[in-house]
C-alpha cells in the first residue's frame, strides 16, 4: 500500500552557516526520511524573502515550513503561518537559539532534522508589540540598545553580541517610562522591560525562568537599575535560570500592557532591531502557530 508524501519546505538563511545549498542538500537527504517526505529547499536573498516564500507556502498547503537560521529568520518564516493548517519546523543555526532551546529542539543540525521524522505537533502563543509579530522575546531599554549596536555591525556570532552588550553596559541610562495592565501599573526608570513567550534570550541566558509559550501569558520582566558590584551575581542568576530571584526584578504574567515612553527608543523583536518606537501595546495571541518538536519518550 503506498503512502502520499508530505511535503516539506527548507526556509534558509544564507549566513546561516553551510556556506552552499549543496552542503545543506546533503545534510537533509542523508537525516530527512525520504519514506515520508519530499521538500524543497530554498536560501533567502534579501530581508523579509523568508516571509515572502513562507507566504507562498501556506498558499499552496504546503504542510510544514521549515526556518533554518536563527530566531530572526524563524520570526519570518512563522508570521505567514499563523492561524494557518502549515506547521513550522526549525532547524537553529543562530547566535542564541532561544526558541529552540526552549522547545527542546538539538542545536546540531543533522540531529534537528532527524527529529523531524518523529515530530510531534504541538501549538504554542505568539505575541505582538504595536504591529510587530514576536514569538520568543521583544526588548526595551538595555537589550534594545544592544541589538541596535549590534546591527550595526559588519560580522555577526557570539563573540561580536558579548562585545556589544559590555560596550553598551558602560554607556546605557535607564529608560523612564510608564506601563499599565490588569495586574500591572508601574511608571519609573527600568535597565530592562522584556516581554518573554519563553524563557531565553538564546544560549542558556533565561530572562524568564518560568515563562510557558502556551499557557496563553506572556512574563513581562521589569529589571530596575542596579549598581555595578550586583552585576555578577545578577549574570549568575541569569544562566542558572534564577533571575526571578533578584531583588531587582519583577515578573508579571500578562495578556496584554500599554507601555509609554517619553522619547523613541530602541526595541528588539526576537533579537533584530526594530526602528525606534513610543508607545505601544503588548499583547498574547494564544495557541496561534503549529509546530514541530521532539516527540515524548
Amino acid at each position: 500500500m503506498m503512502t502520499t508524501k508530505k511535503k516539506i519546505v527548507f526556509i534558509a538563511n544564507p549566513i546561516s552557516g553551510f556556506g552552499t545549498s549543496a552542503r545543506l542538500n546533503h545534510i537533509i537527504d542523508k537525516n530527512l526520511s525520504s519514506d515520508l517526505f519530499e521538500y524543497e529547499l530554498y536560501f533567502t536573498k534579501r530581508p523579509g524573502h523568508a516571509r515572502e516564500i513562507a507566504a507562498q507556502a501556506v498558499l499552496e498547503n504546503i504542510p510544514i515550513i521549515v526556518a533554518v537560521g536563527g530566531d530572526g529568520t524563524i520570526n519570518e518564516v512563522a508570521y505567514p503561518l499563523l492561524g494557518s493548517s502549515s506547521t513550522l519546523g526549525v532547524i537553529p543555526r543562530g547566535s542564541g537559539n532561544g526558541l529552540a532551546r526552549h522547545l527542546g529542539i538539538p542545536l546540531n543540525s543533522a540531529k534537528a532534522i532527524c527529529t523531524l521524522n518523529k515530530a510531534q505537533e504541538i501549538k504554542i502563543d505568539t505575541c505582538m508589540l504595536g504591529d510587530n509579530f514576536f514569538i520568543n522575546v521583544a526588548g526595551i531599554g538595555f537589550d534594545g540598545q544592544v541589538s541596535k549596536t549590534f546591527s550595526q555591525q559588519k560580522n555577526r556570532g557570539f563573540l561580536i553580541y558579548a562585545k556589544c552588550i559590555l560596550t553598551q553596559f558602560t554607556n546605557f541610562k535607564p529608560i523612564l517610562l510608564e506601563i499599565k495592565g490588569k495586574n500591572i501599573s508601574r511608571e519609573g526608570k527600568y535597565f530592562v522591560v522584556a516581554a518573554a513567550n519563553s524563557s531565553q534570550y538564546g544560549n542558556n541566558a533565561h530572562i524568564a525562568p518560568a515563562a510557558s509559550i502556551n499557557d496563553g501569558f506572556f512574563d513581562l520582566v521589569l529589571m530596575k537599575p542596579f549598581p555595578l558590584i550586583s552585576l555578577p551575581q545578577i549574570l549568575t542568576k541569569v544562566f542558572l535560570g534564577k533571575l526571578n530571584t533578584s531583588r531587582f526584578v519583577e515578573i508579571f504574567p500578562s495578556k496584554k500592557v500599554s507601555i509609554k515612553l517619553p522619547q523613541h527608543f530602541p526595541v528588539h523583536l526576537d533579537g533584530d532591531y526594530k526602528p525606534d518606537l513610543l508607545n505601544f501595546d503588548i499583547s498574547i495571541n494564544a495557541s496561534s502557530l503549529r509546530v514541530l518538536v521532539p516527540a515524548q519518550r
